[in-house]
């Protein structure tokens, strides 16, 4: 439907940047990795020693738990789903 409308381009080259912007975040994560052998928070103070750079590292680990705990219930809706799709409980819906 996109494409039909002209906006075909449009995602090509938002998928395009997605993937430029998210490779580069996810290289720098890694070098930092193992450049310093640590925690995303002693990441940021060993390199940046007495600035703000620490919270950066507090903030992803903080970010990774909330969506974590957000994919637990989407998991939880899935298994639900699943068995009841295996023990036929979708067979009396219009």
């Amino acid at each position: 439907m996109a494409g039909q409308n002209g906006g075909g381009a449009f995602t090509i080259v938002y998928l395009a940047c997605i993937l430029v912007v998210g490779l580069s975040i996810v290289v720098a994560e890694f070098v930092i990795g193992r450049k310093t052998q640590l925690s995303p928070v002693g990441a940021f103070e060993k390199l940046a020693p007495g600035s703000n750079w620490k919270w950066v590292g507090f903030l992803g680990v903080a970010s990774a738990f909330v969506i974590l705990s957000f994919y637990g219930v989407v998991g939880g809706w899935i298994l639900k789903y699943i068995i009841d799709s295996i023990l036929g409980g979708f067979n009396n819906l219009s």
